[in-house]
Parts: C-alpha cells; sequence; structure tokens
C-alpha cells in the first residue's frame, strides 16, 4: 500500500478505529485521512414485531473468528431463546451447540432478502464481535426496529452510540447479562430502539454519499501539492 497511499490526495476509511490502524503503519499521512462512514444498505426498513419474551430470537451475523460465536454459545446456555446464525458454522462450533443444548437455527450463502427477513423475525440481533472495522449490522438492526447487544469496543461503540445494550465481548458473564436484561426489561428495549431509529439516520446514504461529493470537491479545488485538512 505505500506507494498508492503517499500519491493519493486523500486516503477514507470507514471508522476512526480503522484510520488509527492505518496511521500506525504511516504516520506521516496523518493530515491525508478522513473518516467517512458506512452506509445504511437498502431494503433494511421499520418492521413491527410483538417481542417473544417467552422464546426469544437472537439473530447473529457471521461467524468467523471475530465474530465471538463460541462465547456467545456458552452465553446464552441454558436460556428460553432461539439463535438464529447465519453463515456456515464449524465443526467445532457445531458440537459447542449440541454440548450446550442450545436451540438454533442456521442458514448460509443466502440472498439479501433472506439476510433482511432475518432481521424481521428476530427479537434482539447480538453482534459481540471481538473486532470489526464497522459494523453495519447495527444499523441494520436500528433500521428494522430491533434491539441490539453489542460489543462496548470502537468502532462498535461509536457506531451505536446509545442505541445498544454494551457488553465485555471477552467475558461471557457479561454477554449473558446483557441478553437478558433485554429480555426482561421492557422499558430499556423500547428505548434502545427509539435511539435505534435516530441513530441510523445519520448513516442513511444520501447523508454519506454527500461526505463523499465534499471530499472529491475539496480534491478537485485544491492545489496540485496541497494536503487536505482532516474532517469528518
Amino acid at each position: 500500500f505505500s506507494i498508492p497511499l503517499r500519491r493519493c490526495a486523500v486516503i477514507t476509511t470507514i471508522s476512526e478505529a480503522t484510520k488509527e490502524k492505518v496511521l500506525s503503519l504511516y504516520p506521516v499521512l496523518r493530515n491525508k485521512v478522513v473518516v467517512i462512514p458506512d452506509c445504511l444498505p437498502q431494503g433494511f426498513v421499520r418492521r413491527e414485531k410483538a417481542f417473544d419474551s417467552d422464546c426469544p430470537r437472537i439473530l447473529q451475523v457471521g461467524t468467523r473468528p471475530n465474530k465471538n460465536v463460541e462465547r456467545l454459545i456458552w452465553a446464552v446456555s441454558g436460556l428460553s431463546c432461539v439463535l438464529h446464525i447465519i453463515g456456515p458454522l464449524t465443526s467445532s462450533q457445531l458440537e459447542l451447540l449440541r454440548e450446550r443444548g442450545v436451540r438454533y437455527e442456521n442458514q448460509s450463502n443466502i440472498t439479501e432478502e433472506e439476510i433482511q427477513d432475518a432481521y424481521v423475525r428476530s427479537d434482539i440481533v447480538c453482534f459481540v464481535s471481538l473486532c470489526e472495522g464497522f459494523g453495519l449490522p447495527i444499523l441494520e438492526a436500528n433500521a428494522t426496529g430491533r434491539v441490539v447487544v453489542a460489543s462496548n469496543i470502537e468502532p462498535i461503540r461509536t457506531v451505536a452510540g446509545d442505541s445498544a445494550r454494551l457488553v465485555d465481548p471477552l467475558d461471557v458473564k457479561s454477554i449473558r447479562s446483557g441478553l437478558i436484561s433485554v429480555m426482561a426489561d421492557r422499558d430499556l428495549r423500547g428505548r434502545l430502539i427509539l435511539n435505534g431509529f435516530d441513530n441510523v439516520e445519520k448513516y442513511r446514504v444520501e447523508n454519506v454519499a454527500l461526505q463523499y461529493m465534499n471530499v472529491y470537491k475539496a480534491v478537485l479545488n485544491a492545489s496540485p501539492n496541497s494536503v487536505l485538512p482532516v474532517s469528518r
């Protein structure tokens, strides 16, 4: 990346966390990096659903190591719920699900429409990743109107704002406590869902596109040797 990074006028990253990773490798580029977030994908719209207090459906999107599926399985062990996992499960993940007696459903290689339907059918969206570049499932849940339990790490904390119940992704007890709290507390769920509707507005495609357009205009108007100031 060294040559293109040094030659370009501006570098955009999707989060402050990603920006800092770039700068840890190339600190000289600090004045070239602009943070512009991901936008909410099309198709995720508000869909009302009564919360299933008896056996809530917990949606987990992704099964790669950073998605922290194993700790989530331990966290829901013994709870009355259905864990809906999207993504191919490894043999060890399948074995852990069986050992812990977790009721689950699994889908992989599904269409965008099927993913959207999974959010609609869910009661809770769990996003307790160990590391991420951004965190689109938070926005997808916000837009659909589903309560979110998410990792208290960057950039997830920034993306979620006050629209998620934040937990320690390394602590099974913390994940379990977060899930139980949103299962049991109707007022908490309602507050987080309403905050989610507000949170997602700044990630609408038109708002993100405007930020990119402003960067392009600044590059076009800049002198060939100028360096753009950092902006948000």
